[in-house]
């Protein structure tokens, strides 16, 4: 009975490859966007927008939502064999993020450069306000009770940006150290032209310098610290690769 689903998800994947659309550009924003929590509805509208791009004029807006649909759900199973450790270590966040809204807490911990970080991400208070023409709804202030929403869909990726910011300040430490100028724009990194060999090896070797240490087991004793009695589950089991070899990493920033 799985024969015409099978025959109908071979359709579409030859007609993928017709098209000329399993590209880059296609797929990277659904990947990047792992991390952040992105659904499936998200998943596919992403998908769906950048072939579009690519095909729009020449597909009926039938078949391009059934690609989309198909694509962007082959991209969201992959994720777990192609990078196995980083969905354990997504899962884990998930179930440490419940125990916060248990005993309604924000998320918090410690980043590597010493700054607490914290999601005080609560419910909000709101009004209604109805006039002949629309209804509109203000937010008023915030209750006590923890959005558990936020909570969840905010750790991932506000945990990134902290080491993302945490990165850059040791690049940007050291910069000043050579003595060369440095400037930033979220995890775009400048200086002069003339200077730009002394910045890649600083980036590269900060970058070792910081995931050398055990950063997810500090977080975890930042949270068996902050959530007093309540279980922390274990951390998944590390993986083995040797951070030093992105030294010689042509892409690991460029």
């Amino acid at each position: 009975k799985d024969m015409p689903l099978k025959k109908k998800k071979k359709q579409l994947a030859q007609r993928l490859i017709e098209l000329d659309v399993l590209q880059r550009k296609v797929v990277k924003q659904t990947v990047m966007t792992i991390c952040y929590g992105v659904t499936r509805i998200g998943a596919f509208r992403q998908v769906q927008g950048h072939m579009g791009d690519f095909v729009g004029d020449k597909v009926e807006a039938a078949e391009l939502k059934e690609l989309s649909r198909y694509l962007s759900g082959l991209v969201l199973a992959s994720i777990e064999d192609v990078f196995l450790g980083a969905k354990k270590i997504q899962d884990w966040f998930q179930q440490v993020t419940k125990l916060f809204n248990r005993v309604q807490a924000p998320v918090a911990w410690i980043s590597p450069l010493g700054f607490t970080c914290s999601q005080p991400y609560r419910k909000a208070e709101t009004v209604r306000m109805a006039s002949k023409r629309q209804t509109v709804t203000l937010k008023t202030g915030e209750q006590p009770i923890m959005d558990k929403g936020r909570q969840s869909n905010g750790f991932p990726p506000n945990f990134v940006h902290s080491l993302d910011a945490t990165h850059m300040m040791m690049v940007a430490e050291r910069c000043q150290k050579q003595g060369i100028y440095f400037a930033a724009v979220h995890d775009s990194f400048w200086t002069h032209a003339s200077d730009v060999p002394l910045l890649n090896e600083s980036i590269r070797e900060t970058f070792v310098e910081l995931y050398e240490k055990p950063v997810l087991q500090e977080v975890y004793e930042d949270f068996c610290v902050h959530l007093g009695g309540q279980k922390v589950p274990p951390l998944p089991e590390p993986g083995k690769l040797d951070i030093s070899v992105v030294k010689n990493s042509t892409y690991l920033f460029s």
